[in-house]
């Protein structure tokens, strides 16, 4: 992973070589097989790195799509739950493909979720500035 860093980013990453240098793994299965890419994304001056990190990762779910891989053989690993949603939402808004994870079960996390209870919050009090607003933003 540091070569994969310091080739992307110019300068190694100290904290990578060491980090899992007394770890390792066997596995029980006989076939090794599969596909793993880690991308070193940072902010850049026309996009943030959410935005860099999510168009990525659409195209990089479209190209192993149209290699052959199935949409369900597919994972993405990230750093911090409170990346998912971003994820999810761009997934939604501009792919074909729909994003199943913890927080997709969450029902806080469910749009139409939300915006039946800020509609029932602004019928019941039409005064309820704040409910109309996040309804209206949610539509």
């Amino acid at each position: 992973m540091n070569r994969e860093y310091e080739a992307e980013l110019g300068h190694p990453c100290t904290e990578l070589e060491e980090a899992y240098s007394d770890v390792s793994q066997d596995s029980p299965k006989t076939v090794e097989q599969g596909y793993v890419e880690v991308s070193f994304i940072e902010d850049s001056e026309n996009e943030t790195y959410e935005e860099s990190m999510t168009k990525v990762l659409a195209q990089k779910v479209d190209e192993l799509v149209q290699q052959g891989v199935c949409v369900s053989d597919i994972a993405i690993l990230v750093r911090r739950n409170k990346s998912i949603p971003p994820i999810a939402d761009y997934f939604d808004k501009h792919t074909p493909y729909t994003i199943v994870s913890d927080e997709a079960f969450r029902l806080d996390a469910s749009l139409a979720v939300n915006m039946l209870i800020d509609g029932i919050r602004y019928l019941s009090c039409p005064d309820n500035r704040i409910a109309g607003a996040l309804l209206a933003a949610s539509y």
